[in-house]
Protein backbone atom coordinates (compact mmCIF):
# COMPACT_ATOMS: atom_id res chain seq x y z
CA UNK A 1 0.00 0.00 0.00
CA UNK A 2 1.18 3.74 -0.78
CA UNK A 3 0.52 6.38 0.85
CA UNK A 4 1.13 10.40 0.14
CA UNK A 5 0.70 13.31 2.61
CA UNK A 6 -2.68 15.56 1.21
CA UNK A 7 -2.49 19.12 1.71
CA UNK A 8 -4.88 22.11 1.42
CA UNK A 9 -2.38 23.24 -2.17
CA UNK A 10 -3.64 21.40 -5.28
CA UNK A 11 -0.17 22.00 -6.78
CA UNK A 12 1.30 20.88 -3.56
CA UNK A 13 -1.14 17.50 -3.40
CA UNK A 14 -0.16 17.13 -7.88
CA UNK A 15 3.74 17.52 -6.66
CA UNK A 16 3.67 15.52 -4.11
CA UNK A 17 1.59 12.57 -5.98
CA UNK A 18 3.79 12.87 -9.22
CA UNK A 19 7.20 12.57 -6.99
CA UNK A 20 5.33 9.60 -5.40
CA UNK A 21 3.99 7.93 -8.81
CA UNK A 22 7.77 8.17 -9.87
CA UNK A 23 9.04 6.65 -7.00
CA UNK A 24 7.26 3.21 -7.19
CA UNK A 25 9.02 2.87 -10.72
CA UNK A 26 11.97 2.96 -8.89
CA UNK A 27 11.37 0.83 -6.49
CA UNK A 28 10.05 -1.65 -8.84
CA UNK A 29 12.95 -1.32 -11.05
CA UNK A 30 15.33 -2.12 -7.62
CA UNK A 31 13.29 -4.75 -6.94
CA UNK A 32 13.04 -6.54 -10.34
CA UNK A 33 16.79 -6.24 -10.28
CA UNK A 34 17.24 -7.72 -6.61
CA UNK A 35 14.69 -10.70 -7.89
CA UNK A 36 17.41 -11.22 -10.90
CA UNK A 37 20.42 -11.01 -8.49
CA UNK A 38 18.47 -13.59 -6.01
CA UNK A 39 17.65 -16.10 -8.74
CA UNK A 40 21.46 -16.18 -9.92
CA UNK A 41 22.46 -16.81 -6.11
CA UNK A 42 20.16 -19.76 -6.29
CA UNK A 43 20.88 -21.10 -9.89
CA UNK A 44 24.08 -21.06 -8.05
CA UNK A 45 23.71 -22.77 -4.93
CA UNK A 46 21.70 -25.58 -6.93
CA UNK A 47 24.60 -26.00 -8.69
CA UNK A 48 26.90 -26.24 -5.30
CA UNK A 49 24.28 -29.06 -4.18
CA UNK A 50 24.75 -31.19 -7.35
CA UNK A 51 28.13 -31.35 -6.62
CA UNK A 52 29.53 -33.90 -4.93
CA UNK A 53 31.48 -33.27 -1.46
CA UNK A 54 34.77 -33.23 -2.02
CA UNK A 55 36.36 -34.62 0.82
CA UNK A 56 34.38 -37.60 0.89
CA UNK A 57 37.08 -40.24 0.70
CA UNK A 58 38.87 -38.52 3.41
CA UNK A 59 35.76 -38.46 5.76
CA UNK A 60 34.93 -42.04 5.39
CA UNK A 61 38.89 -42.85 5.90
CA UNK A 62 38.85 -40.45 9.34
CA UNK A 63 35.33 -42.32 10.41
CA UNK A 64 37.07 -45.30 10.46
CA UNK A 65 39.76 -44.20 12.10
CA UNK A 66 37.86 -42.88 15.11
CA UNK A 67 35.62 -46.70 15.18
CA UNK A 68 39.08 -48.13 15.42
CA UNK A 69 40.27 -45.60 18.23
CA UNK A 70 36.86 -45.86 19.50
CA UNK A 71 37.43 -49.77 19.69
CA UNK A 72 40.51 -49.72 21.07
CA UNK A 73 39.39 -47.16 23.94
CA UNK A 74 36.72 -49.17 24.97
CA UNK A 75 38.82 -52.23 24.96
CA UNK A 76 41.23 -50.89 26.84
CA UNK A 77 39.24 -49.72 29.54
CA UNK A 78 37.53 -53.11 29.95
CA UNK A 79 40.56 -54.29 30.42
CA UNK A 80 41.84 -52.12 33.07
CA UNK A 81 38.12 -52.66 34.59
CA UNK A 82 38.99 -56.23 34.68
CA UNK A 83 42.13 -55.80 36.35
CA UNK A 84 40.64 -53.68 38.94
CA UNK A 85 37.75 -56.36 39.43
CA UNK A 86 41.19 -59.05 40.01
CA UNK A 87 42.44 -56.82 42.17
CA UNK A 88 39.51 -56.17 44.57
CA UNK A 89 38.94 -60.26 44.47
CA UNK A 90 42.66 -60.77 44.90
CA UNK A 91 42.96 -58.43 48.17
CA UNK A 92 39.58 -59.84 49.72
CA UNK A 93 41.01 -63.12 49.67
CA UNK A 94 44.43 -62.26 51.52
CA UNK A 95 42.01 -60.37 54.73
Amino acid sequence: MYSSEIGKDAYGNFARLARRFYSIGEELFDLKEKLKREEANLETIKGEIEKPFAKEEELALLLKKQEELNARLTEEKETEQEGREGEENTSKRHR
